[in-house]
């Protein structure tokens, strides 16, 4: 299956990463993309495909967008689900992430 998105990012041209930041160590999460950026609750490690996808998707539809999406999703999902993991979880681009992550394990 041809990937909608270029996954081929290189660290320090398509993104950067910064290692022991305190906004994933705030939300109890080892990675968290934004932008241009992984911010790493410790040290970088293995990045996942999961966080690549991510990179991809702001890359794409660019940051406005999709914070927008977060943003969008995160509230109807939680009037819907009344549960903030439930919530996130079931968020589009979360929901592609996994995905994506999955079948590069099933091969």
């Amino acid at each position: 299956m041809k990937s909608k998105y270029n996954i081929y990012l290189k660290e320090g041209v398509d993104f950067n990463v910064k290692e022991k930041h305190w906004f994933p160590q705030k939300m109890n999460i080892e990675y968290i993309v934004v932008g241009k950026s992984i911010y790493c609750r410790g040290y970088k490690g293995k990045i996942s495909r999961h966080e690549f996808l991510h990179l991809a998707q702001f890359k794409k539809y660019g940051t406005v967008i999709v914070l927008m999406h977060y943003i969008y999703y995160g509230i109807k999902n939680l009037i819907k689900y009344r549960k903030l993991s439930t919530a996130f979880r079931e968020i589009p681009f979360e929901i592609e992430a996994r995905t994506f992550a999955s079948e590069a394990e099933e091969r």
